[in-house]
């Protein structure tokens, strides 16, 4: 599993109950294939595996549900020859803050 990376880069997949963050995705309860991009400064990672849903629907959207993904795969897509210099850094409005922060303490209470 990609051993040249640092160690800090999969400490970033195991969030408070193992789980990502939540996403909805038809085809993913086709076959439970998924690809994850991880980009941050000096990081470039895709991820492969399979996903399983944990709650198909969030009780406070019901357009969310919270997945499970096993890890089959971890490529270094970081080039000898470049770096990143920074990361997508991701906030809600503040229209939506309580929404944002309602979703993100259901993930963390399962």
């Amino acid at each position: 599993m990609a051993p040249e990376l640092p160690q800090e880069v999969f400490a970033i997949w195991h969030k408070p109950g193992r789980e990502l963050s939540p996403v909805a995705n038809a085809n993913l309860c086709r076959d439970g294939r998924v690809g994850v991009a991880l980009l941050a400064p000096d990081c470039a990672v895709s991820v492969r595996g399979h996903a399983r849903v944990i709650r198909p629907q969030m009780k406070c959207d019901l357009e969310y549900a919270i997945l499970e993904i096993d890890i089959e795969e971890v490529k270094n897509d970081l080039g000898e020859r470049i770096t990143i210099d920074s990361g997508i850094t991701v906030r809600a409005r503040e229209q939506h803050k309580h929404w944002f922060d309602a979703i993100l303490a259901e993930r963390d209470a399962r």
